[in-house]
């Protein structure tokens, strides 16, 4: 995946859940570039969509990790998965979630 697709993913998990901080990107981002854009995107949309609380010692790498495992047995089989447009952000929200996260 894509450090950008990461970083998208990553504010939107936040925003869905404020009081989880994340706070190391870059170990994140080591254990799960090995994910598809797609796959990862898809995972992270049905967290945000499906799962109502996150705990501080839930380990995100390995939820992240299962649903994009379900994306691709259900690419597999082929049922239709995402639309582009839920992934991208509004603007303004990008820019505050931006600097709230301060992402260069």
């Amino acid at each position: 995946m894509t450090k950008e697709t990461f970083q998208k993913g990553m504010i939107l998990l936040i925003e869905a859940f404020p009081s989880r901080s994340e706070s190391n990107f870059d170990f994140l981002f080591s254990r799960l570039q090995d994910l598809g854009d797609d796959a990862f995107k898809w995972a992270v949309l049905r967290i945000v969509d499906t799962v109502p609380k996150l705990y501080p010692d839930d380990n995100l790498i390995a939820i992240l990790r299962e649903k994009a495992n379900f994306f691709e047995i259900l690419k597999r089989d082929g049922t239709p998965l995402i639309t582009e447009e839920r992934w991208d952000a509004p603007p303004e929200e990008w820019l505050r979630l931006k600097e709230k996260l301060r992402l260069k």
